[in-house]
This record gives C-alpha cells, sequence and structure tokens, in this order.
C-alpha cells in the first residue's frame, strides 16, 4: 500500500501497528514484529521521515497524526508535484519539433523539388515526425511483411494517437505475418481503440505513408527499411499510390472483425490464415494465387479450406464464402464466385 513512498511491507506492519496502538515504544513495536529494536529504529524513521508519523515527543512515545490528514497530504503534494512534470514534459515535446528540424537542416536531402532521399531510418523518423505534425486530414499507411522493430511501433504509437486526437483519420494495413510478431497486435488493439481504423490483408506489396494525399514515403528497397525512403512530395506523384492504397484497403480484412471471428471459432482450431485464405477466394482469387499471396503450397491452400468448411458447417465453397460474410471477414459486396469458386 505504501510502496508509492518507497516503502516495503515491513514499514507498512510498523505503521499499521502504531495506528493500532499509538502509544507503543520502539521497544513494543519490535517485540510485536519479531524485529530487532535498531531495525525497528530505522523503520519507524523512514515513516517520519515520510511524514507519516511525528518525532518521539517528551515522553518518548510516538506521536500518529491521523491517516486522512497524513496520507491525503502527501497524496495532493505528489499530484502537484506530478502535474508540474507533466508540463515540464509538454514543453519538451513542444520544443522537440524545433529539434528534429534542426537535425534535418544538416543533411542535403533534396533530389528535386518534388522529390527527397532519406538514406537513413533515422532520417525517415525524424521527417515522419514532421508530417505527423502538419497533417490536416488523413494519414495511410501500409505495413507489409517485413519484419519492423518493436521499438519502432511503439514509438510510432504516441505520433498516432496524438493525430487522432486531433481529429485526423488514420487508416492503416498490416499484414498477418506482421500481426504475429511480438507486441504488434497490442499495438494495432490499442490503436483501433483510440479510432483508428486498421485492416489486415495477406499480401501488402511494399510499405507506404501517404500524408494528406499529397505526400509519400515509399523505401528505397521494400526488403530492408535501413537503406531509407523516398518522400514524395508532388500529389501527382502520390495519386497512384492513394488509388493503390484503396484497393488494398477494400480488399483488407477489418482487424476488429478478424478479433470477433477468433473468438467465435478458435475452439474450433481455424486460425488467423486460414480465414485470410478464405476471404482471398471469396473475393475471385484462384487457389494458386491465394498459395502465391500467402508463401505457401496450393495443396496447404486447399487443405484449409476444407478445414474451414468442416468447421463452419458448410458443404461447398460458395456457401463458405457467404458464411465468411455472415461473420464479418469481409463485406458482402465483396464476395466474387468465379472459377474454382
Amino acid at each position: 500500500m505504501l510502496e508509492w513512498l518507497s516503502l516495503d511491507k515491513d514499514h507498512e506492519r510498523v505503521y499499521r501497528l502504531l495506528l493500532a496502538s499509538p502509544r507503543s515504544t520502539v521497544d513494543q513495536v519490535a517485540t510485536s514484529l519479531a524485529l530487532d529494536v535498531d531495525e525497528a529504529q530505522r523503520r519507524i524513521d523512514a515513516l517520519v521521515a515520510a511524514k507519516l508519523l511525528d518525532a518521539a515527543g517528551v515522553d518518548g512515545l510516538l506521536k500518529v497524526p491521523a491517516p486522512l490528514a497524513a496520507i491525503g497530504g502527501l497524496i495532493s503534494t505528489q499530484q502537484a508535484e506530478l502535474a508540474q512534470r507533466q508540463e515540464e514534459l509538454e514543453l519538451a515535446r513542444e520544443s522537440m519539433g524545433a529539434l528534429v528540424d534542426e537535425f534535418l537542416t544538416g543533411y542535403d536531402t533534396k533530389v528535386s523539388q518534388e522529390i527527397e532521399f532519406l538514406p537513413s531510418a533515422d532520417l525517415v523518423r525524424a521527417r515522419l515526425y514532421q508530417l505527423s505534425r502538419s497533417v490536416q486530414r488523413e494519414v495511410q499507411t501500409v505495413l507489409p511483411n517485413v519484419q519492423i522493430a518493436r521499438e519502432a511501433l511503439e514509438a510510432s504509437l504516441p505520433l498516432d494517437l496524438e493525430i487522432l486526437a486531433r481529429g485526423v483519420t488514420v487508416r492503416t494495413v498490416c499484414s498477418p505475418k506482421l500481426l504475429s510478431e511480438k507486441g504488434a497486435h497490442e499495438h494495432f488493439a490499442r490503436l483501433a481503440e483510440a479510432g483508428g481504423r486498421v485492416r489486415v490483408h495477406p499480401g501488402p506489396p511494399s510499405r507506404m505513408v501517404l500524408v494528406d494525399g499529397q505526400q509519400g514515403l515509399i523505401p528505397v528497397d521494400p526488403d530492408d527499411p535501413a537503406r531509407g525512403a523516398y518522400l514524395l512530395k508532388r500529389p501527382a506523384l502520390t495519386a497512384p499510390l492513394v488509388t493503390l492504397f484503396q484497393e488494398i484497403w477494400c480488399k483488407a480484412v477489418p482487424f476488429e472483425s478478424t478479433q470477433r471471428s477468433e473468438a467465435e471459432i478458435d475452439d474450433a482450431g481455424l486460425g488467423e490464415r486460414v480465414r485470410m485464405a478464405v476471404v482471398l477466394l471469396a473475393q475471385g482469387q484462384k487457389d494458386a494465387a491465394v498459395a502465391r499471396r500467402m508463401n505457401v503450397s496450393t495443396r496447404t491452400v486447399r487443405r484449409w479450406l476444407a478445414q474451414a468448411m468442416q468447421t463452419l458447417g458448410t458443404d461447398s465453397r460458395f456457401e463458405l464464402a457467404v458464411e465468411a460474410t455472415r461473420r464479418g471477414w469481409l463485406p458482402a459486396a465483396a464476395v466474387h464466385v468465379d472459377g474454382e469458386f
């Protein structure tokens, strides 16, 4: 109970004893709690320093203030200190923008009026920070199957939450592989809870970040984020990326519905990749195409679909698509039965 004052359980035992028996001497405290006298005195001195006890009076007895006043006063003091600290942190956050600006001025990133080259991850993160401060309407992000460090996800969450608090729309598409990375699922769950719109796509083609549809970040090498990125600053250059994002978004599964579906059928043993295969088939893709997108064999895809049909109690792939739609895995308008399906 007193950990917030850096006091341990022995301090608390001494304090509770003195609350119940305020006329106890140090010797009596030591005897009652099976402590040696020196240890009991150290615990009492710590409680005096924390202002939970008053120093002994002329009669040698400890003075025990009423806990409502003693602890209540300490809480009020700490709340005031925390408020001051929070204000200081907010001022530091505001000054960080100027520091980031100064950091970027030390690098010549200009390729042309419309394009910048950011050759390192640090420069990319700095430019993303600037973009997050200037965005007005929407941020669109695609996160493919490449591994993203947990530290990078953790660093991006405060920026995303700040953007959402300003009323900016945040739309993010991620892959099942990324969701399986440590901490990723919790990251996107928090983003969705805060109002961000998150969807899952089996094979996003490449990482991208689009800001207000006017500027876009794309990697130099999709397989190696450490090589940096290009910043496109002309709407004519970002327009194809905006179109691509919308196509990916329409084919992706809402993150919330994947959570709901997992809770609904986990006991039956269907996992996220099985559901994703069903979604792709429902969108009209052939078994071989699904296998290529999900980096598995065609035989594996067919086994997954057979498993899904058995678990969901359907007799055909068409019925499987209808059932997948009913469960919210994809919108009804997205169902397309063709060829093998």
